[in-house]
């Protein structure tokens, strides 16, 4: 078992799990929990319904239990979901645990000691997160993938001292921004972790053994409502980033392949007339260009507006 030599303290996060909160986690929990006691940085992106914010409050619990002095720091977009959605699974994993976990618990705070204390913020100033300084940290951002990076930057400053502890928790729904990077340009300072609604217990062993996991049912609904290939079916269901957002019509997976490709030069273009159609209440545009070769593929290098219509 997994205690401290000196007050019983559970200092394995999956131990305490099972012995002090009195739940069971499936495979994937275990791994991010034992990726926060290792890693100093820990990114989650997860399919719909696969107990991410239940990992993320054992998480918090387990960190305050097993540091003494220790300060745990959650956020998330809006103040409702960090009342609402990660807090009450907090209080109530709290409430039901098998062992006494003491302190005070409240909406948004869990209070221990002065130095040893669990605190909900919402992500809408990063004011917020100025003045938290501690010998034992966790900073726990769930919904991640909503979090801007102004935010991030706040974060970033609260981790200057060496045992802080970063865990970004979301599902995958924008290929861009701070939470898309800890898996792309960033990773090599992460843990990056994905879960896949096709590796739920619930699907794995073809019944619901887990109540509130994510049901094959489900994952067919969205299969023939979204269609496999759809960016919606990859967030939800398989817990990849879209291929394409809001504002981009080209996806990047297809810009790196055609970067690496080697192919025919394109053809030489001669100087003329351009237009680009604009869609709904965007301009329309033409005029007139000068192209000439360079490198693999046509550059403009002259353009004059010619006129802009509606």
């Amino acid at each position: 078992m997994g205690k401290s030599a000196n007050d019983g303290v559970v200092v394995n996060p999956v131990e305490f799990a099972r012995e002090v909160l009195g739940v069971t986690l499936w495979s994937k929990q275990e791994e991010v929990l034992r990726a926060v006691m290792a890693e100093r940085r820990v990114a989650v992106k997860s399919g719909n319904g696969l107990g991410k914010d239940f990992t993320a409050a054992v998480a918090l619990l387990w960190y305050l239990h097993a540091h003494n002095p220790g300060i745990v720091l959650s956020t998330a977009p809006t103040f409702r979901q960090v009342r609402h959605v990660l807090w009450r699974q907090i209080r109530a994993l709290h409430r039901r645990a098998v062992q006494d976990l003491g302190g005070r618990m409240l909406d948004t705070r869990w209070e221990l000691a002065d130095d040893r204390y669990g605190l909900g913020l919402s992500a809408d100033e990063a004011e917020r997160f100025q003045g938290f300084h501690g010998k034992n940290m966790l900073v726990v951002v769930d919904e991640a993938e909503g979090i801007e990076d102004e935010i991030y930057e706040a974060i970033d400053a609260v981790m200057t001292s060496e045992n802080v502890k970063l865990l970004l928790i979301g599902n995958p729904t924008r290929p861009e921004g701070p939470f898309y990077r800890a898996f792309h340009d960033e990773k090599g300072i992460y843990r990056p972790i994905t879960i896949s609604a096709w590796e739920s217990p619930n699907l794995v062993e073809g019944e619901e053994n887990i109540a509130g996991l994510t049901t094959a049912e489900w994952v067919e609904e969205r299969r023939a409502i979204w269609g496999e290939n759809s960016d919606a079916y990859r967030a939800r269901v398989l817990g990849e980033f879209p291929r394409l957002g809001e504002d981009v019509l080209i996806a990047k997976d297809d810009i790196d392949e055609a970067v690496e490709e080697e192919g025919p030069v394109a053809p030489p273009l001669d100087s003329g007339f351009r237009r680009n159609d604009g869609g709904g209440r965007d301009w329309s545009g033409m005029f007139l260009a000068g192209v000439e070769r360079w490198a693999a593929g046509p550059v403009v290098i002259g353009a004059v507006s010619f006129s802009h219509l509606r």
